[in-house]
Parts: structure tokens; C-alpha cells; sequence
């Protein structure tokens, strides 16, 4: 079937959008005032982290997560295939005062949050390779907005709480691992575990 090239044009051509309200780069979701502000919910949540019961809940979920193993599958049968997979875990394996597992640990902080981010720094080894040195974290809490393309996220623009001057950093998506839990809408926030558990929360509180 040959499809004329208006048809072609039309077929690839993307007419709807995800309908994420954003505004100067930061979603804009949240209808509890409390937690509009970023700065302001980063605090809350890093507070409700330390309830008893709460805190026992998270470690509910996450541990038994940390405790499985961790694997790396070739993904054919070539030579090829079985070298590609020895790199990888390699890498996972050998990264710079970083395990594998405290990566996992730091990515599982979606749940607190909505989303973790970590930096990928590579480094140049003797076999004239590039190797993972580390995935280091970013703190949520750091976040100033996020960079956009059309429907798609592009950076994580940040600005370090010990800093004293307003200098951002911002850092491509393609050079992070982002992790969202119940990111709808192609959120990037994602929606926090502790969001469900906020409205008790405050009651229990007051």
C-alpha cells in the first residue's frame, strides 16, 4: 500500500498534547495550597519521613526491594550480546564509593518525593573506555523548574541550597536517570507516596 504524501505527513504528524498545566516550568497539578509551593512541600515531606508510622511504611516498601538481586540479561545470543552484558554489569558493579544497591536506595525516594533524579558522570578508564563512575543524586529539594520542549521535559534546572548566589545549574534530561512514581499526565513531579498520606497526616498533627 503506498500512501500519498500528504497522507504520510498526516499520519506522523502529532495533533494532541498531554494537557499538563505547567507554568514557568513547574507543573502546576497541586490543588492544596500548602503544598503548591515547591520549597514548602519538599519540607513537609522530608518532616512526615520522620513519623514513626510513616517512616515504618516507607521502610515496608523499600526494603524488601533493596533485598533482591540484581541481574543482567544479554539480550540475544551473539558473543556480541554476551560482552554487551558483562559491560553493563561492570559497570554497575564497579562504580566510584557508589554501589548499585545505594543507587536503587536513592532512586526509591520517588516515593517520598514523586520523583528522583541522578546525575550520570562517566569516566575515561585505562581500557580507553567510557565507564559509569558514578550515578550521583540530586536533591529534590534543589529543583527550580523544569526545562520544556513542546510536551517533553529537556533539563532539571536546579540551584544548590548551600549556595549564597542565585547561580542555576541546569542538567539535560539525556544525562540523568529520572525516575517518577504515578507520574500522570507526563508529569515529571510524579505524585509522592506521602501525597495520599498528608491529609491524616496534618490531622494527626493538629
Amino acid at each position: 500500500m503506498t500512501m500519498l504524501p500528504s497522507a504520510t505527513a498526516n499520519a506522523t504528524k502529532t495533533y494532541g498534547t498531554k494537557g499538563l498545566s505547567v507554568w514557568s516550568g513547574m507543573p502546576q497539578e497541586e490543588y492544596v495550597t500548602l503544598l503548591k509551593s515547591w520549597s514548602k512541600a519538599t519540607k513537609i515531606y522530608l518532616e512526615m519521613q520522620d513519623d514513626v508510622i510513616i517512616g515504618t511504611l516507607l521502610d515496608a516498601v523499600i526494603e524488601p526491594l533493596l533485598a533482591a538481586e540484581f541481574d543482567v540479561t544479554p539480550g540475544g545470543e551473539t558473543p556480541v550480546d554476551e560482552e554487551a552484558a558483562t559491560f553493563l554489569w561492570d559497570n554497575m558493579m564497579n562504580m566510584h564509593r557508589q554501589t548499585w544497591r545505594s543507587h536503587v536506595r536513592d532512586m526509591m525516594e520517588c516515593l517520598s518525593f514523586g520523583f528522583a533524579v541522578g546525575e550520570i558522570v562517566l569516566e575515561k578508564r585505562e581500557d580507553g573506555r567510557l565507564w559509569v563512575r558514578n550515578i550521583d543524586p540530586r536533591g529534590q529539594e534543589t529543583l527550580v523548574r523544569w526545562d520544556w520542549a513542546d510536551d517533553d521535559v529537556v533539563a532539571f534546572v536546579q540551584r544548590p541550597v548551600s549556595s549564597l548566589s542565585f547561580e542555576e545549574i541546569t542538567i539535560p534530561i539525556d544525562k540523568l536517570v529520572h525516575v517518577t512514581f504515578r507520574g500522570r499526565k507526563g508529569n515529571p513531579m510524579g505524585r509522592p507516596l506521602l501525597r495520599s498520606l498528608y491529609r491524616p497526616w496534618r490531622f494527626m498533627n493538629n
